[in-house]
């Protein structure tokens, strides 16, 4: 049995924001600031939304029982873009089909990576199984084993 157990990191996504709330002309620094303000004022929490949300960095447990294999790694280096985080882990999935487990209410992760494998056109073998991979059960994301882009 196949375990990948990952979690992702994002911070907000300043060109998205930028663009989206007329804020040209202001620093990284106070855009982010006016993004988390005016989530505040509409929601009452600085929570952004996925689709300004940038992933910087996906960690992961992975676990081969059959091979007795464990192994923990972050993908991608500190230089590597959004896209090709979320396109290796794409290729992980496709190549292992692991269950896959994550603790994130709202299926932050699935929507976050499925935004952006839609927005930065990842190759099809990478973006087939990403819309099959939600599951949630008592607040915890639990992510099942594919084959062929099938939820098995």
């Amino acid at each position: 049995m196949n375990v990948l157990a990952f979690d992702i990191e994002t911070i907000p996504d300043v060109d998205g924001g930028r663009a989206l709330h007329d804020l040209d002309g202001l620093a990284d620094s106070d855009v982010a600031e006016a993004m988390f303000r005016l989530r505040r004022e509409k929601k009452g929490s600085d929570f952004l939304p996925t689709h300004v949300q940038k992933v910087v960095a996906i960690s992961a447990v992975y676990r081969n029982t059959a091979s007795n294999t464990f192994k923990v790694w972050t993908l991608g280096e500190e230089s590597s873009s959004e896209k090709e985080l979320i396109q290796r882990f794409y290729e992980g999935v496709e190549r292992f089909t692991p269950t896959l487990v994550t603790w994130m209410a709202r299926a932050l992760i699935c929507r976050c990576c499925t935004i952006v494998g839609l927005s930065t056109a990842l190759p099809q073998n990478a973006t087939g199984t990403r819309v099959m991979m939600i599951g949630i059960l008592s607040g915890i994301t639990i992510f099942l084993g594919f084959m062929n882009g099938i939820p098995t």
